[in-house]
């Protein structure tokens, strides 16, 4: 149940959930006077759009520690960096606030929430586990076509110190917590600190997993992985075609996938590759490479996306440079990621050839499918 007393009412989103965003606001402005606050991707990204279509008062562009804590202190919107607001009738930008510099800065209590809510053992495909999810460090600075992380973080990564981590692990794991997701944009950008981390890590005695790119999981890398308490690494794939790869900007090559994947398994930590279809200037050749990749290379799991131009990525704002566009009438509630193998998002021009290029894939991919294995291991 929603208390309907509060002064101020903050509500994040990602894109494919903004509808139900919406429809909290709604909620919200019919019963409470209190301020609506939008945050997140989505009104970094369509701060206008947000401001003009709904109840949102206010949105949160950017980073939203400090700029939340100015909103709440009373300081007047107008010197308030990282936000826009309606104003008069219409709308107004304030300048981006400058990203935080000492991440550690950030000091959460996690007493002072319900932390168990948090605790979702299907991010760590293992039922049995007590799992939550954190961040090592904040941005990216690859620039894959199909991804918003550039637009939030502007190409820049920050990082949380290994003396902040290592006490945080050590607090969590004290309330019985045993499973830690390092959700990273990706975890081996600085190889060097990365292995500081995961000699500190070792120590806990915890078990982790982690995204990364291909090309940084060399054989010794991923014996120090499997030696600090690595148990799975998600690997963005995405093609088995290294024109594709090319196209969408990925730092890595089908062989580094190849590499990778080996590496990896050879020292007994799970591998899931993350495939995605769909895309502009995809060919049919494209999709039998990735076929052959996926038959021919044994990873754990595997899972699919049909491509979703979400707000903040470089085809959604360039779609003309990519000759892409989308169905008419399509809302963002469309724009659902992750689904049931047989669904595809009713946004392309051209639906019917990329669910059968879906189907092959999902076909190829079989029993490998992470949500079957989740499913079994239920």
């Amino acid at each position: 149940d929603i208390p309907y007393d509060g002064d101020f009412y903050g509500v994040s989103c990602t894109t494919p959930d903004y509808h139900h965003a919406v429809e909290i606001a709604k909620l919200l402005k019919k019963n409470s006077s209190g301020l609506l606050i939008l945050g997140g991707i989505h009104a970094s990204v369509k701060a206008n759009d947000v401001l003009s279509h709904s109840f949102f008062d206010i949105c949160v562009i950017g980073e939203g520690e400090i700029t939340m804590a100015d909103i709440v202190n009373g300081k007047p919107f107008s010197e308030i960096p990282g936000i826009a607001y309606k104003k008069n009738g219409s709308i107004s930008f304030n300048p981006r606030r400058p990203f935080i510099k000492n991440l550690d800065i950030l000091h959460p209590t996690i007493m002072d929430i319900e932390y168990k809510k948090y605790i979702q053992p299907i991010i760590m495909n293992d039922p049995n586990s007590n799992g939550i999810a954190m961040m090592t460090s904040r941005g990216c600075p690859y620039q894959c076509i199909f991804c918003a992380s550039s637009f939030m973080w502007q190409r820049k990564i920050r990082y949380h110190s290994i003396e902040y981590i290592i006490e945080k692990l050590k607090y969590y794991k004290s309330l019985g917590i045993n499973y830690f997701f390092f959700c990273d944009d990706t975890f081996f950008i600085n190889i060097n600190r990365a292995k500081m981390l995961m000699k500190a890590i070792k120590k806990l005695d915890i078990t982790w997993r982690c995204s990364a790119t291909t090309n940084k999981i060399t054989p010794q890398i991923a014996s120090i992985m499997a030696d600090s308490g690595c148990k799975q690494v998600d690997f963005g794939i995405e093609s088995g075609s290294d024109r594709m790869l090319s196209i969408m900007k990925k730092i890595s090559t089908v062989e580094d996938h190849i590499n990778a994947i080996k590496n990896a398994r050879k020292e007994g930590i799970v591998t899931k590759c993350m495939l995605m279809v769909g895309l502009p200037n995809e060919t049919e050749d494209d999709v039998k490479q990735t076929i052959s990749f996926v038959k021919k290379n044994d990873s754990d799991m595997y899972a699919l996306t049909v491509f979703v131009p979400l707000p903040g990525c470089d085809i959604a704002e360039k779609p003309e440079f990519y000759n892409f566009s989308v169905n008419s009438n399509v809302n963002y509630e469309d724009y659902y990621i992750v689904g049931a193998s047989k669904q595809t998002p009713i946004i392309h021009k051209e639906q019917e050839k990329i669910e059968v290029w879906r189907d092959l894939i999902w076909e190829a991919i079989g029993k490998k499918a992470t949500l079957n294995i989740i499913q079994n291991r239920n």
